[in-house]
């Protein structure tokens, strides 16, 4: 940043276009809420790395690492509960149709590692979500080496792998007390762009710099012709952040409308072959997560555990569908949702 800011703090003046473009690429994210014991959230997404290596990014490993800085100081470390505890820090392997993982140079690697022990932040627990596809990391040994051989004793003994699919790298993370209602990536592996940088935005606006803040979107988005500039311009089109779906009367209306199964879906009903099916098998190892909250809570309560099941499941895209009067797959009423879960709930506790 310069010696002239040494002894001050960043802000958002002095970052340029390409730091911007980094903050708004998606690649970082600080979730909205927090783990089961108090520890806030930094996700890590895999198409960044070695990424400022190609010929057509705009941005260099310093722009990484001055968004990174930025983030660190002024959106995490005045959080106390972040200088206490410490953070949970997720790397997943998101894979882009356009991007493939790809190895940083060894100069790059020495930048890091150097870079990442001035920064006053514990990393309390690292999760390592891979997936089994040619442009993941874990396909990239040379790059998941480095990864790892990079770690100290102390990150390493705090590191989890999650290897596989989507839905089960999220069902692992649950298992640790990981939310997913601000989790960037879905269970069919999809951005969820309506909640990326939203963290960035309330930032600026606790600052009273959102006109000054869309001059530099702008000029952001000029010198951006990646494909994540398409995430800058669904944050330019949001007037204010949101977490919650606000088209659930448009979802109301189509839901209705024949459809067909997925394989992340609940499927309603009897029978051994929906029982097989691979959504009602996760669904099931999903809930031994959430049948001790359920038999503790008092009778009255026990509604709630139902609720909260139906309303994580739906935030990764998971839709319970039952048989309509023709036969055809439609998507069930939430309450009816939230009933099968309870009724489910009860039988295994029998």
């Amino acid at each position: 940043f310069g010696e002239d800011k040494i002894a001050r703090d960043i802000r958002l003046d002095d970052l340029n276009a390409a730091d911007i473009q980094v903050l708004l690429s998606g690649v970082f994210h600080v979730q909205a809420d927090s783990d089961r014991t108090g520890r806030s959230i930094f996700c890590v997404l895999s198409h960044l790395i070695g990424r400022w290596n190609h010929p057509s990014c705009p941005w260099t490993i310093q722009n990484v690492i001055r968004a990174h800085y930025f983030i660190m100081f002024n959106i995490l470390l005045p959080v106390p509960e972040v200088q206490m505890k410490g953070i949970v820090t997720i790397y997943y392997d998101y894979i882009s149709k356009v991007s493939k993982a790809s190895m940083p140079s060894l100069h790059d690697f020495m930048v890091l590692k150097a870079y990442r022990n001035t920064v006053p932040i514990r990393y309390t627990a690292l999760h390592l979500c891979l997936k089994k596809e040619e442009k993941g990391v874990a396909f990239t040994n040379n790059l998941l080496e480095g990864i790892l051989k990079g770690m100290t004793q102390y990150v390493k003994v705090r590191t989890r792998v999650h290897y596989g699919s989507d839905m089960e790298s999220l069902y692992g993370l649950r298992s640790y007390g990981i939310p997913q209602e601000s989790f960037p990536v879905d269970s069919y592996g999809k951005l969820r762009t309506e909640i990326l940088n939203t963290w960035f935005l309330k930032h600026v606006k606790a600052e009273g710099r959102e006109d000054d803040f869309h001059r530099r979107l702008v000029e952001t988005m000029d010198h951006d012709t990646s494909d994540e500039s398409m995430i800058s311009s669904s944050v330019a089109e949001r007037a204010a952040p949101a977490y919650n779906n606000n088209n659930n009367n448009n979802n109301m209306a189509a839901a209705a409308a024949p459809v067909s199964p997925l394989q992340h879906d609940i499927l309603l009903g009897r029978g051994v072959r929906l029982m097989q099916h691979p959504g009602n098998v996760r669904f099931r190892e999903f809930l031994e997560g959430y049948q001790d909250d359920y038999d503790r809570a008092q009778r009255n309560k026990r509604r709630k555990v139902s609720i909260e099941v139906v309303r994580v499941l739906r935030h990764q895209g998971v839709r319970f569908l039952e048989r309509n009067e023709h036969g055809d797959w439609v998507e069930s009423d939430v309450t009816e949702a939230e009933d099968k879960v309870g009724q489910l709930f009860r039988s295994r506790r029998k």
